[in-house]
């Protein structure tokens, strides 16, 4: 169970975009007053929150960062022989 909670609090803010689409959705469905521009405010916050969920790069961007950082600077490999 502590589990479950984590992974909840853990993607809240896409939670609260998804739950704004399906409002978005559910008047789109059952009344006749939704404008183009309310639909695509529905798919920028659609789009956010999957980026918040399945996006990796960010992560793996810092990691790397902070291999680089550790290294300072230093290239960890050389794909060529260095002259010097």
């Amino acid at each position: 169970m502590a589990t479950f909670k984590s992974e909840l609090s853990q993607h809240e803010d896409a939670a609260d975009l998804l739950l704004a689409v399906k409002w978005i959705r559910n008047v789109g469905s059952h009344e006749d007053v939704l404008r183009v521009p309310d639909v695509l405010e529905g798919v920028e916050f659609l789009d956010q929150a999957l980026s918040l969920i399945y996006d990796t790069n960010r992560d793996d961007m810092k990691k790397r960062a902070s291999e680089v950082t550790a290294r300072q600077g230093r290239p960890g490999t050389f794909s060529i022989k260095v002259p010097f």
